[in-house]
């Protein structure tokens, strides 16, 4: 971004307890940028929050004012519909992951996936050594790779995922 966000952390420095740190107001800086996809953006969010609050109600009270006022009027994009194999879970499908003393293998099921579960299940049914999970994993269909990039994202951003 090519705007300084120090003109909005001096801003947020009229709230009560606004931290006072140079690493403190550095941090929320770099947070301003990395949840504000414009400059417009940027100063709505301050202002809202110096119209909300009076004293400074943290990062986290600081991204829901963001996700509630600013980032929810944003356009929506059109989303990709997914492929057969993930499009009635949105972009995730499910897969196989064997575990073994070798190490781990995931298995990812094509056509019948009913099918190919009593084949894998049935494959590893009496081994004493090996273990069969039913696990959730990203397509890598469009869908499936857009919520791959939504979910590192919001692991960045320090959310729940």
């Amino acid at each position: 971004m090519t705007y300084d966000p120090t003109k909005y952390t001096d801003r947020l420095s009229a709230l009560r307890f606004f931290p006072t740190k140079s690493q403190a107001v550095a941090a929320i800086a770099e947070m301003l940028i990395g949840i504000c996809s414009t400059e417009a953006e940027m100063d709505e969010l301050v202002t809202a929050a110096i119209r909300r609050f009076s004293e400074w109600p943290g990062p986290a009270k600081l991204r829901e004012l963001h996700e509630s006022e600013i980032a929810s009027k944003r356009p929506r994009q059109a989303q990709p519909e997914g492929c057969d194999r993930c499009r009635s879970m949105g972009g995730f499908r499910r897969v196989f992951q064997v575990v073994g003393p070798e190490g781990k293998e995931i298995i990812w099921p094509e056509g019948d996936g009913f099918k190919a579960e009593r084949e894998v299940h049935a494959r590893y049914a009496d081994s004493k050594t090996h273990k069969v999970y039913d696990v959730v994993a990203f397509c890598s269909c469009p869908l499936g790779l857009l919520r791959r990039d939504e979910h590192q994202k919001a692991a960045s951003q320090g959310q729940p995922r």
